[in-house]
Parts: C-alpha cells; sequence; structure tokens
C-alpha cells in the first residue's frame, strides 16, 4: 500500500526525532547550557525541515510516483519557502527533469501569486519543450502571473508562428486568464490568423474575457466593438467589463432557470405516466438528487403520495426524516410538514430534537406549525416556551400550535399558561407589522384555555386597530359565552371591515338575543349595510332568534318589519314561520295571518303562493265567518283571493267569480277580471289573454252579458291572431338554423321551437309549402320541416318528399283542417 505523502513526511518526521532524542542520558538541570540548547534545537529542525525537503524533491523527480503525488509533493515544497525547496522546485523544472516532474511543477505553480517570480525564466523555457503536456502546462503557469513583462510575452508567443500550434493554443486560452486592453487587442488580431484552432480559440478567449457572446469568430463585429472600448479610460474599460459580465451572469442565470423549469417539468410528467408502484422509487431519487429545486419537487410529490393515502416504503419515509438535517433551509421548512402528515411514533421526538438545534427561523416556523399539526400534549411545554419568542413569527406559530394542543386536551392548570400567554401580548409592538397576526394567535390560543378570565382581554382587543385582531376578540367571546360583553360588541356590528361586521352579528345574536333585536335588524338593510353577504347573515341571525321567541316577541317583530318595504323578505319568512305556529295552534286569527302573509307574497312577485296561502285563509274563514265584519272581511279575502289567482294566471279565478260570498260581487270579480286583461294586453302578454279569456267563457257561461260574452271572444281573438304572428316570425327567424347542415345548430333551434307545441304546426306548415312553391325545389329542406313537426304532432303521420308537387300540396291542406283551429 502507497502511503499518502503528507502522512509519509510526518512519519518520516517522528522517527528522526525519536532516533536523535531517545538516546542521550537526561541532564541534570545544572548541567544544561541555554544557548547550547537553542543551537541543538535549531540545528535539528533544520536537519528534519531538510530531510523532508530531501524526501519530497525524491517524489517529484521519481519515475515511479503517480502524477497526483508528484503534484502533492510540489505544493508542499512551495509551501515550505526555503532555499532547498525552491531548488527542488528548479530542478524539476529543468531540462533534465522527467516531463511528468516538469509538468507538477508547473501545475503547483499556477495561481500561486508572487511566489511564481523565482520560476519564471525556468518556465520560460519549458514553453519551448516538445514533451507531449509540457509546453501547455508551463504556458498555463506563467498566464496566471500578473508580471507585466510575462503579459507581454505571453503576447509575443500567441503571435509566433514558429511555436507548436498546441503551445500556441494554450497560450491563446491562457491569456483569457489576463483582463488588460493589450491583451484584447493581441486576441482580435489573431481573429485574423490562417490557423482556423487559432482563431477558434482566440474568440473563445475573447469570449471569456468580455462575457459577450454574439461575435463568434467574426473579425469585423470584434473590431468594430475593440474600437469603441479602446479610447475608454481604465475606469470606464473596468465597469464595461463589469457590466459585461453582469448581463452574461443574468443570461445564465436565465437559461438556468429555463432549463431547470424544464428539468422539473420533465419529472413531473415521469412520475404521472408511471405506475403507482414504481412512483416511491422515483421520488426517492428526487430526494437524493444534489439539486436543491429537485429535492423539493420530490419533497412535493412525496407530500401528494402521503395525501393519496400510499404508504411510503421504509427507504422513503427514511429520506424523509433526513429531509430534517438537509443543508437546504427550503428542504428543512419543507420536511416538518411532511414529519406531520406521516405522524409516526417518533415524529414528536425528532421535531422536538429538530427544533432544539434549529437556528434559521423560517425552519423553526415550520417546526412549530408541525407540532401544532400533531397536537401531543407532551409538546406543551416547548411550545409554550416559543410564546416568549422575541420574533413575532416564531411567537405567533407557537401561538398557533398551543391553540391546537389545548383543544387536543384542555390543561389541567390554564391559568400559568394564560398569564404567558397575556404577558406575550403585552410585549407586542404596535408599530410591528406582524403584531397583528401575532395578536391574533395569541387571543386564539388565549381563547383555548376555556378561562372565563380571558374575557377582559377579548373585550379589550375589540378596539384594536387591526381588523384581524378584533375578529378573533370576537370569536374567542363567543366561544367562553361571555354574555356581558354584548354592550362592546355592539359598535362593531358597524365596523370598517366586513369580516368583523359579520361576526358581530352573530356574537350578538347569539350572546344577546333578542336585546339587541333592532341592532341586528338594522343591518338587515341595504341602505344601512352594504355588504348582501352580511345582510344576509343578519336576516340569518334573526331567523334563529324568532325561532326560539315567544308568539309575542314574534308579533313585535312582525309589525316592526310591517313598516320597512326593504325588508320584505324577511318579514315574508317571519309571516311564515308565525303562521306555521298559528295552523299547530288553530288560533282563531288563522284566517287574517294568512291574508297578511299572502299579501306579502304578491307584494314580492310570488303570485302562485300568493294566490294558494289566500284561497286557504278564504276557505278557513268562510266556513267560520258569522258576524257582519266576519263577512266583510270575508268578502274583501275573496277579492284579494280573485285577484291574486288572475295575477298567477290560475284557472282556479273561475271558481271564486262564479261562486262569491255576496252575488252582488259578480260585477267586482269582473271587474278585477278585465283589469287583469287590460294590464295583459298593454304588456303584449298574449298567452295569459287567451287561457284567462277561455276560462271565463267556458266556466262563466251563465253570469256573463252576452256583450262581455261578445267582449271577451274579441279580446280572446285578437290575442290569438298576435301571438299567431309573433310565433310565425319566431319559426322565420330560426328557419335557417333549422335547415343548418351543423347538427349542433339545428338542435338548438330545435330546442328553441319546441316550447311552442302546436302553435308551432302553422308556422311550420306556411313553411313547408312556401318550400314546396320555391324554385328550384328543395325536397330535403322539406322533410326537415315535416320531422320536425312529426315530433311535435306524431299524428300527422308521413311525408314523402320525392311525391309530386300536387299530392303534396294535398296533404299540406288536409293537415291545415285538421290540426289549425
Amino acid at each position: 500500500m502507497r502511503l499518502n505523502p503528507t502522512l509519509y513526511v510526518l512519519i518520516l518526521s517522528a522517527l528522526a526525532g525519536h532516533v536523535l532524542l531517545a538516546d542521550p542520558p537526561i541532564p541534570t538541570v545544572n548541567a544544561i547550557d541555554e544557548d547550547s540548547a537553542a543551537k541543538n534545537s535549531a540545528t535539528l529542525s533544520k536537519e528534519i525541515a531538510s530531510k523532508e525537503v530531501q524526501t519530497l524533491r525524491r517524489q517529484l523527480l521519481s519515475p515511479k510516483r503517480s502524477g497526483e503525488t508528484r503534484y502533492d509533493a510540489a505544493r508542499m515544497l512551495l509551501d515550505r519557502n526555503s532555499a532547498d525547496a525552491q531548488r527542488a522546485l528548479l530542478d524539476a523544472l529543468g531540462p533534465a527533469a522527467p516531463a511528468e516532474s516538469q509538468i507538477a511543477a508547473s501545475r503547483a505553480l499556477t495561481n500561486c501569486n508572487g511566489a511564481i517570480k523565482p520560476y519564471l525564466p525556468a518556465l520560460r523555457q519549458l514553453m519551448r519543450s516538445t514533451q507531449p503536456g509540457v509546453s501547455q502546462r508551463a504556458a498555463t503557469a506563467l498566464a496566471s502571473s500578473s508580471s507585466r513583462e510575462v503579459g507581454i510575452e505571453l503576447r509575443k508567443h500567441a503571435n509566433d508562428a514558429t511555436l507548436a500550434l498546441d503551445t500556441r493554443t494554450v497560450i491563446i486560452a491562457a491569456l483569457s486568464r489576463r483582463v488588460d486592453k493589450q491583451t484584447i487587442e493581441t486576441l482580435v488580431e489573431l481573429l485574423r490568423d490562417r490557423q482556423p484552432g487559432i482563431r477558434n480559440t482566440a474568440a473563445e478567449s475573447l469570449q471569456r474575457l468580455t462575457a459577450l457572446r454574439t461575435h463568434g469568430q467574426s473579425y469585423a463585429k470584434w473590431s468594430q466593438w475593440w474600437k469603441t472600448v479602446r479610447a475608454q479610460t481604465p475606469a470606464e474599460f473596468q465597469r464595461t467589463m463589469i457590466d459585461n459580465l453582469l448581463r452574461a451572469q443574468d443570461d445564465l442565470r436565465s437559461n438556468n432557470a429555463a432549463l431547470l423549469a424544464q428539468l422539473l417539468q420533465a419529472h413531473k410528467e415521469l412520475f404521472t405516466a408511471s405506475p403507482a408502484a414504481s412512483r416511491p422509487a422515483l421520488v426517492a431519487e428526487l430526494l437524493d438528487d444534489p439539486i436543491e429545486d429537485i429535492r423539493l419537487l420530490g419533497a412535493q410529490l412525496c407530500e401528494a403520495l402521503i395525501a393519496a393515502d400510499v404508504t411510503l416504503p421504509f427507504h422513503l419515509t427514511r429520506r424523509v426524516h433526513n429531509l430534517l438535517h438537509d443543508p437546504s433551509a427550503k428542504l428543512r421548512s419543507t420536511a416538518p410538514r411532511l414529519e406531520a402528515a406521516l405522524n409516526d411514533k417518533r415524529a414528536t421526538s425528532r421535531l422536538l430534537a429538530a427544533l432544539k438545534r434549529e437556528t434559521h427561523p423560517a425552519v423553526r416556523i415550520a417546526l412549530l406549525e408541525a407540532l401544532g399539526k400533531i397536537a401531543s400534549p407532551s409538546t406543551l411545554k416547548v411550545v409554550l416556551a416559543e410564546v416568549s419568542s422575541p420574533m413575532p413569527a416564531q411567537a405567533k406559530a407557537a401561538a398557533s400550535a398551543l391553540r391546537r394542543i389545548l383543544r387536543a386536551a384542555p390543561p389541567k392548570a390554564p391559568k400559568p399558561i394564560a398569564e404567558i400567554l397575556n404577558a406575550r401580548y403585552d410585549q407586542s409592538d404596535d408599530a410591528d407589522a406582524e403584531t397583528p397576526a401575532l395578536r391574533e394567535a395569541l387571543l386564539e390560543a388565549l381563547a383555548a384555555t376555556a378561562l372565563p378570565s380571558a374575557s377582559d382581554r377579548m373585550t379589550q382587543s375589540l378596539k384594536d386597530p387591526a381588523g384581524v385582531v378584533r375578529l378573533a376578540a370576537l370569536n374567542g367571546l363567543r366561544q367562553l359565552q361571555t354574555k356581558t360583553a354584548a354592550k362592546a360588541i355592539a359598535p362593531l356590528v358597524a365596523d370598517s371591515d366586513r369580516g368583523v361586521r359579520l361576526a358581530a352579528v352573530g356574537a350578538l345574536a347569539q350572546l344577546a338575543g333578542m336585546d339587541y333585536f333592532k341592532t341586528i335588524f338594522q343591518r338587515t338593510k341595504p341602505a344601512v349595510e352594504e355588504d348582501a353577504e352580511v345582510r344576509k347573515a343578519a336576516r340569518d341571525a334573526l331567523m334563529g332568534l324568532f325561532r326560539e321567541a315567544d308568539a309575542t316577541t314574534l308579533t313585535e317583530g312582525i309589525k316592526l318589519l310591517d313598516t320597512d318595504r326593504e325588508t320584505l323578505p324577511l318579514r315574508i319568512e317571519l309571516l311564515r314561520l308565525y303562521v306555521k305556529r298559528q295552523r299547530t295552534a288553530k288560533a282563531e286569527s288563522l284566517p287574517a295571518d294568512l291574508r297578511r302573509l299572502g299579501m306579502a307574497l304578491g307584494e314580492s312577485g310570488e303570485h302562485a303562493q300568493s294566490a294558494a296561502t289566500l284561497l286557504e285563509g278564504y276557505k278557513l274563514l268562510q266556513a267560520t265567518a258569522k258576524t257582519a265584519d266576519q263577512q266583510f272581511t270575508l268578502q274583501a279575502l275573496w277579492g284579494d283571493c280573485a285577484t291574486a289567482a288572475l295575477n298567477a294566471s290560475d284557472p282556479a279565478y273561475a271558481k271564486l267569480l262564479a261562486a262569491p260570498p255576496d252575488e252582488s260581487l259578480f260585477d267586482s270579480g269582473y271587474a278585477i277580471l278585465t283589469a287583469r286583461l287590460d294590464a295583459l294586453r298593454k304588456d303584449q302578454h298574449y298567452l295569459p289573454i287567451v287561457a284567462l279569456s277561455d276560462v271565463a267563457l267556458s266556466q262563466l257561461a251563465k253570469q256573463l252579458s252576452p256583450s262581455r260574452t261578445r267582449q271577451l271572444q274579441s279580446l280572446r281573438q285578437w290575442a290569438k291572431t298576435k301571438q299567431a304572428a309573433l310565433d310565425a316570425q319566431q319559426i322565420k327567424t330560426l328557419l335557417p338554423d333549422l335547415l343548418s347542415a351543423d347538427l349542433d345548430t339545428r338542435d338548438e333551434a330545435i330546442k328553441a321551437v319546441m316550447p311552442l307545441g302546436r302553435r308551432a304546426i302553422a308556422p311550420l306548415l306556411d313553411q313547408i309549402e312556401a318550400k314546396l312553391k320555391q324554385t328550384p325545389p328543395a325536397p330535403r329542406d322539406e322533410g326537415t320541416l315535416f320531422d320536425l313537426l312529426r315530433q311535435i304532432e306524431p299524428a300527422v303521420g308521413d311525408y314523402d318528399p320525392a311525391a309530386t308537387p300536387e299530392t303534396k300540396t294535398e296533404l299540406l291542406k288536409s293537415l291545415r283542417k285538421q290540426f289549425v283551429k
């Protein structure tokens, strides 16, 4: 086995010291001559150093040693900085030394700054060596020297056509290490050399020197650039080089980022395309990658596996645990979340150990969040200590974790915990941007202690300038059931923060009940509360209160709402609730209550429900009305029922008109009918006119006078004609789409026709007849329209587009007589 050169020298030195010091007898103190001892010690040190140099010299010059061993020996000789060591290196650079020794010594002298000066003549001689690799190494070593003379010499050799091509190439490549105008000028001129290899190397050196990648080997481009730079002052020249370098670095970063993005996408696609069984192995490879972003991707994919309930193999879970020790803070910040997701038996202890040694703020926050997710009572003491951290973000993370722990296992002694939380709250700085989030977390943790005394802090925090803190205080008071805080909460229903208003409405309803009914009621008005969600929350809160309220309170609420049109939906909900109770109780006032609800429904446009509700009230009152007042109310309710039924276009209106509570009311009922028909005519709603007229003419024939009958018949025919014209126009407008070659377009047009039902028969027959008469004929279009006609009325039978025009005309006439009335 071959020993390391350094170890070899150390062993040799130790042996030399042992031989020299072990044999002489130990003299007495009085016999020691101090000067002599010092001289002996110096002599001994020189002898040891000399032996080391000789050993290293033999290693450097020995033909049996490897290249790396020679290089190590040369480096150690260079470090000795003695005349003997210098001579040894010069011997290695001499013409008689082996080529491997010359190369090793030249390598050692590269980048050694001022120490290279004594060796410059020897390196110059090696520049013309014919041994493979020697001249190149010598040139590289020379180029590392900052000496102006060396620079002149290198530029001279770069232009020396008598030198070997390999040597010149190395010299030109080495010139890229010397940032000065003379070097750049030399390299630009070398672009005109006859040798392609010289031109190529010169261009590469110029690119490395200037960080310009766009000029290639073009002498014209480099020459033009050089003309603009040559006249610059040294400071301007340095600035130009720095700017070029910075731009090149930006480009390199952009290119690297693009390549990294492609690589990450490729890994993602490979993961997605791989079978489920092989995905854990792929993730493990990503977690072992030296590139930070790829390891991050591995962590993300690992999290996806855990979320999908994939059981991770041992080799992958081991890598997840190792992420807590990853050199990257980003990975260490991700690792706690994975540990919490795995949550095995030792997850808590690993997280606690990591928290103990970790110093990076972001990682500590991630560890505290993970401990909060696990919520083990065993971590309470450690997490509570972190609440006192002077860093708001870490204290906030600890408080959030503490809240989870307290909720998972309520403490037996919460008072000391509350004291620490309150103390940290008092230490928070209003000027710190992170303070609101910290106070929010502290209040949430304080509420989790369930201590009644925590209400004082919550109440104080209702005035905090930050909305999130006020919101946390409101939620805390609700959690603690602090009913005495209602007075302090009430002003917050008008808070500038929408979330606070929402919470304040809910808190008032929960803690104060009907005592603050009017305050909550005001938030249901659009003129008072602009946010629809807050208004809805206020309505929901009121409904929740009224569901538990007694009949008297419910009646008072309805009376209050009767005076406010803005809250009609809420009034209807309360009336429904009230009517439901009255129906269950079989109250005498139920008909009147139903009338109030029915009228409110009509006011909101819910005419069908209005008619049904009013009819229920009318029938109840009809069965019980005895007094004159009750009869008067019954007549009014009858009129309301008829109006609601007509507004809903409900044919049941005719039964009401046919059997009024008093025969003298028929004229009033007919007036209601004509008023509704007039309104429909003005709005050009022809179908309801036809339907209501038909019902009246059929069911009220005995009560209608001849003039009224003629009036209704005329109105019905007018409405049918108007509607038929509208239907024909609609079919005509849809005709191009009905005949379209595109199936989707045709299907959409057919969907628009189908609601017309039998009203579409006449317009379709008209269009088929028009197609039959056109020149040239369009039998395909005729067949398409007839197919649609058959969908509406299957009884029309079949249609033969190939039949004669006379046959088809007769068929259409027959169908018109049969189906068009």
